[in-house]
């Protein structure tokens, strides 16, 4: 059997590349089944990237937008495999020992009470400003809560340099680096360190989502990433 850890915590999966059996399991799981297109006043969408679907009268009867993930066609199905995970609980998440300046502990107090509340918060800073330092206490509160952290950039090598820093302050948390250029296979983890694109793969899957350079190419202005923010979000 292959290893369902690849696939679960809120994956989108086209049917058609899963065995029956495997295909069984994940619904077995929890797995939700869906049309990989739907409708609105008319017009067509892609259920993953969420983007509008050619019409049928046009020659390509698939998604363009978001086609270096894989395949998408109108008569595919997906699966949304279950992103209901419980994590296993530590008597001590964070091993820092550095300390923040009074700006820094302002900026992480505003941050708690933002995640609090619910709300989005902006940090902005120049490079240097000790940015990463200040997002450590913010993943703690998520870990304690027993919640998925998802931390991205639009830009690969951002992502490659933030992996093993918080491997070293979040030594018994299962963190996974994930990108187009990355030779390792998904897997679950608690905390996801990825590029903003791999975000097109998940459906409601992160308790908490922090986004590094938020108007750096290709992020910036780019609609299709900007609704895979979205989708990405627990309620």
């Amino acid at each position: 059997m292959t290893n369902l850890n690849e696939y679960f915590g809120g994956r989108i999966i086209n049917a058609k590349e899963l065995t029956p059996e495997l295909k069984r399991t994940l619904l077995d799981q929890g797995a939700i089944q869906t049309a990989a297109t739907y409708q609105i006043r008319g017009e067509r969408y892609c259920r993953r990237c969420l983007m509008r679907l050619p019409q049928k009268s046009e020659k390509y009867d698939y998604c363009r937008h978001c086609i270096n993930l894989g395949k998408i066609s109108s008569s595919d199905t997906l699966l949304i495999t279950n992103a209901d995970i419980i994590f296993p609980t530590q008597e001590k998440y964070l091993n820092w020992d550095g300390e923040l300046t009074d700006n820094q502990r302002k900026g992480v107090h505003e941050l708690l009470n933002a995640f609090d509340r619910h709300q989005d918060h902006l940090i902005w800073a120049v490079t240097g400003a000790g940015k990463t330092e200040m997002i450590f206490p913010l993943i703690e509160q998520a870990l304690i809560n027993q919640q998925r952290v998802a931390i991205c950039s639009p830009r690969v090598d951002v992502c490659i340099e933030l992996f093993p820093r918080l491997q070293k302050v979040f030594p018994k948390t299962a963190i996974g680096l994930f990108h187009g250029k990355s030779l390792e296979k998904y897997h679950l983890t608690q905390i996801a360190v990825m590029t903003v694109h791999q975000l097109i793969r998940f459906e409601k899957a992160f308790d908490v989502l922090i986004i590094d350079e938020v108007d750096s190419y290709p992020l910036a202005g780019n609609q299709m990433l900007h609704q895979a923010i979205k989708n990405l979000k627990r309620v």
